[in-house]
């Protein structure tokens, strides 16, 4: 091989490898096989050169080498996409002029960092190929539509000359941009700490000071994305995931104020715990009416109570709701007291007090309780709940016929006199009941209820 062949050859492999992402890729690799073709053919004898099974099998050859060149650059400049289930991550930093080598090595080392970082968690991490091209928020935002991507990470990379530092490898204007997903318009504000965590003067590492400045930069940037996809996932419902992430923020050796830090993520936390709670509550134990006893979700959600410091009044609440349904009544009478020490007229309360009662055939008591209450403040929600509760003890329980005396009353508080004519002719029937003061309100009752429904 001649010296001229050698510099053509070597400057094709290069074109190749610094290309490989474009057309002049492509056309160095497909140059590559065709030299290496003319070299083999320069060495094959005459005679085998002039044989038709010769010419044909190198044909071919050359053809189904030509295709393997042509598909494998074509998948390799695909952009990603990831499937339903997957937390998909995509990091595209672009660069300015000939910087791509720098944007390609942040890529990397960013996604690296995440991989490190994210290791308990089921995920994706994918490098955007430098032939896709990410310069406003609607590319972004399009992007991320495209792959079904929770997250991506981008930004514009520029290299400069530092006259006291030597060249600077850094983010333009110092801007971290992060496109995310968001399907819940109602959490708009859930993202107005984004950038909390972010620190600009941590956007440049110097080539002469990569060692200590470039994992600043990468942790950096890999804090501010793990802090915003923990976001993402608790509006995809993803609730542990997100909070494990924040639980391992918060774990992280940090240089800035810790109290700061500390004060954001617990926030976060909290807000994505008492939306965990309300969602699982809804989805897994109240549902359509009725009431699973789903224990594994029951003691999930008893440990993610706990967990809050000072738990708001519905979620303590929903806490004295699950420990009725594991009969835990002395325990839901301690959790409710914490809300009537705060809030001594919560309707709630008295109606939570009041079933609790019923359950120790303590009619008596739970009247004085019902007797607290504003019906007229609640909701279509709230009745149905308490009534749903009632009929799902009932039949469970179908000895404990104070409920049935309960049921009837809320109902014909709550303007359904039908049904509290039927409950109440059940309580005085019930064989076991044998409260003989209830049995004749009941009647009473009865009564009323049938001249309310006669228009008397």
């Amino acid at each position: 091989m001649d010296i001229n062949l050698d510099k053509n050859f070597t400057s094709l492999i290069d074109k190749a490898k610094e290309k490989r992402y474009f057309w002049e890729g492509l056309v160095a690799e497909l140059g590559i096989v065709f030299a290496l073709l003319y070299l083999f053919l320069g060495i094959v004898p005459s005679e085998l050169k002039n044989n038709t099974y010769f010419s044909w099998s190198i044909f071919i050859i050359f053809s189904i080498a030509t295709l393997i060149i042509v598909g494998a650059w074509k998948l390799r400049r695909r952009s990603p996409i990831f499937r339903q289930n997957e937390i998909g991550i995509i990091v595209a930093f672009n660069c300015i002029g000939e910087s791509e080598r720098y944007a390609k090595k942040l890529k990397e080392t960013i996604a690296f960092q995440l991989r490190q970082d994210l290791g308990e968690i089921k995920y994706k991490i994918k490098v955007l190929p430098p032939n896709y091209q990410v310069t406003n928020d609607t590319e972004a935002g399009q992007l991320r539509k495209d792959t079904k991507a929770h997250l991506i990470i981008w930004g514009t990379i520029n290299v400069a000359k530092d006259a006291q530092k030597g060249k600077a490898i850094s983010l333009l204007d110092k801007h971290l941009r992060l496109t995310f997903k968001a399907a819940r318009p109602f959490r708009t504000l859930f993202f107005s700490d984004a950038f909390s965590l972010f620190h600009t003067e941590s956007t440049v590492y110097h080539e002469d000071n990569e060692y200590i400045e470039e994992p600043i930069m990468r942790k950096n940037i890999s804090k501010t994305a793990k802090f915003i996809l923990a976001k993402c996932l608790a509006i995809d419902s993803k609730y542990n995931n997100s909070l494990m992430i924040l639980e391992k923020i918060k774990q992280e050796p940090v240089s800035e104020d810790y109290a700061k830090l500390l004060s954001i993520v617990n926030s976060n936390i909290n807000l994505i715990r008492y939306n965990k709670i309300i969602e699982y509550y809804q989805k897994f134990i109240y549902v359509n009416g009725t009431f699973i006893e789903n224990m594994d979700i029951i003691q999930e959600l008893l440990q993610d109570i706990k967990l809050f410091k000072n738990p708001p009044n519905d979620i303590l609440i929903i806490k004295a709701a699950l420990q009725v349904l594991l009969l835990q009544f002395k325990e839901a009478e301690k959790t409710l007291k914490l809300v009537r020490a705060s809030h001594p007229n919560d309707n709630s309360v008295h109606i939570s007090f009041a079933f609790i009662s019923l359950w120790r055939n303590n009619i008596d008591l739970a009247m004085k309780d019902f007797r607290k209450v504003k019906f007229e403040e609640l909701d279509e929600g709230n009745i149905s709940h308490i009534l749903d509760f009632y009929a799902y003890f009932i039949n469970k329980h179908p000895n404990k016929f104070s409920f049935l005396y309960g049921i009837a009353f809320v109902n014909m508080q709550c303007g359904g006199e039908m049904l509290a004519k039927e409950y109440f002719q059940k309580f005085v029937a019930h064989p076991k009941n044998n409260i003989n003061h209830w049995k004749d309100q009941a009647r009473k009752y009865i009564q009323e209820c049938k001249n309310i429904v006669q228009g008397v």
